[in-house]
């Protein structure tokens, strides 16, 4: 870990996250002005490594060292759920990443896995027992808010193709993929896999 100072800025280098304390006086507290500084830092980032992403987690501003480390976590933790959402180059305030703040909040971390197990563990099973990729099929399908046409493109799939998997995906899980509820569900059960994931990389 190594440590830059520049005035009242510092820099902390952690593996493959750089977390920077920015002062707080001035026009330092403003989101916009945090917004734009961070945008410029990612453009000039992509713009020499094009193979690069670059996100950023903002916490809550501070006034006093003993809640800096409250404020790092929230950091490390916009930049969590910008990794479930399968986000890249944007920017999150901890204020901003609303009802995922509970998983953070959840206490039985065990209960994480009887929930993802409960709704889409037969699916999950399946796809490892037969070498199959329905787990990642159903996501994508979801994820475009259950677009065929988007979907199958996404995927470089023929549009038959993708119904025929659906309706594997169905029979799999015993579910109708039309019911607004059940979706919901599903699309939980796979931010949780992710969430689990990715306590993997964000040990705080």
């Amino acid at each position: 870990m190594k440590i830059k100072q520049k005035n009242t800025n510092f820099s902390i280098l952690e593996n493959n996250n750089v977390i920077t304390l920015v002062s707080n006086d001035g026009p330092y507290l403003e989101k916009k002005f945090m917004m734009d500084l961070f945008g410029e830092l990612q453009k000039q980032i992509v713009g020499r490594e094009r193979n690069l992403t670059v996100s950023v987690g903002i916490g809550t501003p501070f006034n006093h060292l003993s809640v800096c480390r409250k404020s790092v976590t929230e950091a490390k933790r916009s930049m969590q759920i910008l990794q479930v959402c399968n986000r890249k180059n944007e920017i999150r305030y901890y204020d901003d990443i609303g009802i995922y703040r509970l998983l953070f909040e959840f206490q039985d971390q065990e209960e994480f896995f009887h929930i993802r197990n409960g709704i889409i563990g037969k699916l999950l099973a399946y796809d490892a027992e037969n070498n199959e990729n329905l787990a990642e099929t159903l996501e994508t399908y979801l994820d475009n808010d259950r677009n065929i046409a988007i979907s199958a493109q996404k995927m470089y799939l023929h549009r038959n193709t993708l119904k025929y998997r659906l309706k594997k995906i169905e029979e799999i899980l015993l579910c109708n993929l039309s019911d607004v509820n059940t979706c919901f569900n599903l699309r939980l059960a796979f931010k949780i896999n992710k969430f689990i994931e990715s306590e993997k990389m964000y040990s705080i």
